[in-house]
Formats: structure tokens, C-alpha cells, sequence
């Protein structure tokens, strides 16, 4: 899954916000596991496990796109070059799931359920609501896979969560980051699955949203607004 992003010049101011929009990210990250309850190593070892592990993807399956590609046949005769005509081969996708972006924040989700079962009452309904929401606002993006509006996933997230956990707010955190991250995976990558031979990309990667991920920024950021309230 990927965020709709900005794209900006190739010139110093260009960088220098990118720069900052990246630090103010994992600082918001950052900030947002500890209020989950790690330690700061760990929320910093955290960052930096789904920073390198975005770059990761993991195999599962290919299938046949819907699109062609074009190739050019030279052929040479009598020392002289031809072109025949275009001819059309199918293109293949690799579905993949991404390290950084699918598994380690699901584990972490599991992991925090875990260490409060109650929160399991809260967060699947939470998910399951998100996951429909996310999804009408999905969009196939012809040779790169599924976006998202960026403040969707955390925004509906930090409501839910809100609005479930009324009755003990402490547990509003946790259901956060949980409902954005199975949210983001479900609603955005694994319901789309079926439009993989629409997409066009040489590579669909679950929870995959180029350097820093999509998903993981979903739970941290819902997090986040949980915490300014």
C-alpha cells in the first residue's frame, strides 16, 4: 500500500523538506511507541527494524497482469538491422509481503493485544469498521499498486478507538495503533488483492509504501492523535 505523496523538484529546497517531513515522521513514530508503552531503545529499535525492513519483500506468488509489454524484435539480414513489428508478451506480478511493513507491525500488534486481552473485544470490531472505510478510499495507481489518502487510515483509526474504548480510555492507544495497522493491511492491501492483474506493477508488495511504510505509519500516527487529546 502506498500514501498519495507530493512529489517534489530535484532542487535544495525540494530535499530540505523531504528532510524534515522524514525526521518530523520518526519523531512522531518514535514518540508514539513509547506512549505505547516501550522503552526508548526499543521504540528506537523499533524505527529502525521497519526503516530497514521496508526494504525487504518476501515472495509469495506470481500472477499474469492484465497489461503487455511491448518488445521490438530486431532481426538482421545481410548485415543490415530490421525491426518487425511489436509483438505483445504478458507481464507477470510478484506478490510479496513486506518485512517492515506487514509482519513486524503485525507482530507488534499481536504482541500488545496479547499483554492486555481485553483490548481483543475493542480492536477486532475496530478493525473490521476500518478495514470497509479504508478500502472505499483505496485507488489502483496504474504501474505502482494501491493508494491511500495519507490521513485516512490514522484519522479513522484514532476515532474508532476513541469511540470504542469510551468506557476505559487507557486502552485507546493500544486499539489505535492495532485497528491502523490490520486496517491499513486489510481494507488497502489484502481486500485488493483480486485488482493485482489491473495494477500493471512488476511488483505488489502487502504493506509495502516505499521508504518508510504506509501501514506502520497508520498505527504510529493514530497513536499520535490519541495522544494530543
Amino acid at each position: 500500500m502506498s500514501f498519495y505523496r507530493h512529489h517534489q523538484g530535484s532542487t535544495f529546497l525540494g530535499y530540505l523538506i523531504s528532510m524534515i517531513i522524514m525526521t518530523s515522521l520518526i519523531l512522531t513514530a518514535q514518540n508514539a511507541f513509547y506512549y505505547l508503552g516501550f522503552p526508548p531503545y526499543v521504540a528506537v529499535l523499533i524505527l529502525w527494524l521497519s526503516l530497514i525492513g521496508s526494504m525487504i519483500n518476501i515472495p509469495l506468488t506470481i500472477v499474469e497482469s492484465e497489461t503487455v509489454e511491448y518488445v521490438r524484435v530486431p532481426i538482421r539480414f545481410f548485415g543490415i538491422t530490421y525491426v518487425l513489428p511489436v509483438r505483445t508478451e504478458p507481464r507477470r506480478a510478484l506478490v510479496a509481503i513486506n518485512f517492515g511493513g506487514a509482519i513486524l507491525p503485525a507482530i507488534i500488534s499481536l504482541a500488545l493485544l496479547i499483554s492486555k486481552p481485553v483490548s481483543i473485544l475493542y480492536a477486532v470490531p475496530g478493525v473490521i469498521v476500518a478495514s470497509v472505510i479504508i478500502n472505499r478510499f483505496a485507488r489502483i495507481i496504474p504501474g505502482i499498486g494501491i493508494a491511500v489518502p495519507f490521513l485516512i487510515p490514522p484519522v479513522v483509526s484514532a476515532l474508532l478507538a476513541l469511540i470504542l474504548t469510551f468506557n476505559d480510555l487507557s486502552l485507546a492507544p493500544l486499539v489505535a495503533y492495532t485497528i491502523g495497522v490490520f486496517g491499513s493491511l486489510i481494507g488497502a492491501d489484502l481486500m485488493n488483492l483480486k485488482k493485482t492483474p489491473q495494477m500493471g506493477a512488476p511488483i505488489v508488495s502487502i504493506g509495502g509504501a516505499g521508504t518508510f511504510d504506509g501501514v506502520f505509519l497508520s498505527g504510529a500516527f493514530a497513536v499520535a492523535l490519541i495522544a494530543m487529546i
